[in-house]
């Protein structure tokens, strides 16, 4: 491949622009760095949107003093999910979360102990059966187990 007479013939043309501030080499640098910074954090962005997925709190959850904030499909073959639970009183016991399609029937479900202290908050991950799609699940509906 000829790649780096191009880069060569490139670099040649950016030094002999000009060493001034309105420089070839300058505005060209400044347009790469800032395509790539603005790509990075697009892809960054990206990939974080689609590891979320909408979490619901039963009634279980929120007597208890519990709250669901964030839920994030790990993006393993493992299906692990994770949500963020906060907690107003102290709890101690086992959550379960039920993974929905956009029909919102069930497909999988997992159970997880917890013990949160008062005004305290966790990641809380969540092991769902091997044979479960995660492509097809929309929310988790998170509560507490009985």
């Amino acid at each position: 491949m000829q790649y780096w007479k191009f880069f060569i013939g490139v670099a040649a043309l950016s030094a002999l622009a000009g060493c001034g501030d309105d420089s070839v080499s300058k505005k060209t640098g400044s347009s790469i760095s800032g395509a790539v910074v603005d790509f990075a954090s697009g892809l960054g962005q990206g990939v974080d949107e689609k590891m979320l997925v909408v979490v619901e709190a039963d009634s279980t959850l929120v007597d208890k003093g519990l709250t669901a904030t964030l839920g994030k499909d790990r993006g393993t073959v493992d299906n692990q999910s994770t949500v963020y639970i906060v907690s107003e009183k102290p709890f101690k016991g086992v959550l379960s979360a039920r993974a929905l399609d956009k029909d919102d029937n069930e497909i999988g479900r997992a159970q997880t102990d917890i013990d949160l202290k008062e005004d305290d908050a966790a990641y809380v991950d969540f092991q769902f059966p091997g044979q479960m799609d995660s492509k097809l699940v929309r929310k988790y509906r998170i509560s507490v187990r009985s």
